[in-house]
């Protein structure tokens, strides 16, 4: 029964994603000025969590509670009429991504701490919607007198005027969380 919910949900973000991939879009026209901001979602499934987030919503002090090796599937869709200048997700080093896939295509960039993943378009040539997606495995166990990761990860789509939105939140990857494991609303 596990394994069958397991495969309708990776039936289902294939899907979609194939869904998003195929509407992800460039205007028509060069990109124009306006002052509403760009919307994207976050969707992310695995063990402990299957939910949505939104980028005109606020999850400051919530946290993402998760196990060590632990695979997740996520895909972000990012839309603005006017045109979009960018999309960027940074995402703790810790985690090991496959998969990735988007439109446009998305640059990879790596510091000490994090990895950012970014996708551009031009003013004269912008696209309205922009989709990444893939999967992303948790590290794999703890190190000696360690007791997890304690990140963030942020996100921003950026239009043309700059109108700007942003998501972050605590991502956290632990062997037993006070709060348990999953999306935990603080």
């Amino acid at each position: 029964m596990k394994n069958l919910i397991k495969q309708t949900i990776y039936l289902s973000i294939m899907m979609t994603v194939l869904s998003l991939l195929s509407i992800s879009c460039k205007k028509n026209n060069p990109a124009t000025v306006d002052t509403v901001k760009p919307k994207f979602t976050f969707y992310i499934s695995g063990p402990h969590i299957t939910k949505t987030f939104y980028s005109d919503s606020s999850y400051t002090n919530d946290d993402i509670n998760l196990p060590f090796n632990t695979t997740y599937n996520f895909t972000i869709a990012v839309s603005d009429a006017s045109g979009l200048k960018e999309f960027w997700m940074r995402m703790p080093k810790s985690l090991t991504f496959s998969g990735v896939t988007s439109v446009p295509v998305f640059t990879r960039t790596t510091s000490s701490i994090s990895q950012t993943y970014r996708m551009t378009s031009m003013s004269n040539n912008p696209y309205v919607s922009m989709v990444i997606s893939g999967q992303f495995t948790t590290r794999s166990s703890l190190t000696q007198g360690d007791i997890g990761d304690f990140d963030s990860f942020e996100m921003s789509a950026i239009d043309f005027r700059p109108n700007q939105s942003l998501l972050g939140m605590n991502f956290n990857t632990l062997l037993d969380p006070v709060d348990d494991f999953g999306y935990v609303n603080n």
